[in-house]
């Protein structure tokens, strides 16, 4: 479970930040 969360986590801020740093 604790893998997991640290995977949405890393794809959750790798997919958030480049669309942040786009827009």
């Amino acid at each position: 479970m604790a893998t997991y969360a640290g995977v949405g986590l890393l794809i959750a801020y790798f997919v958030l930040k480049p669309k942040k740093a786009k827009a």
